[in-house]
């Protein structure tokens, strides 16, 4: 007997027939300028998350109209 075990890999969700129109975001991916913006976006996350991971909890309330803002 044999059992096959389906992976994330495998398995077909339907997400991947799905096709999205970004160019209200971003109308060109040429030209350096997108990989410009993904860089700049990825390294605001990064310090974002660093300065506020952990202390979502014990924020006063001016520190979290700061981090929203």
């Amino acid at each position: 007997m044999q059992t096959e075990i389906q992976t994330a890999e495998s398995a077909a969700t339907g997400a991947e027939l799905i096709t999205w129109d970004l160019s209200d975001l971003h109308p060109t991916i040429g030209e350096g300028q997108f990989s410009a913006d993904f860089e700049r976006i990825t390294n605001d996350a990064d310090t974002f998350a660093q300065s506020w991971r952990g202390r979502l909890a014990t924020l006063s309330d001016d520190e979290f109209l700061s981090m929203l803002q």
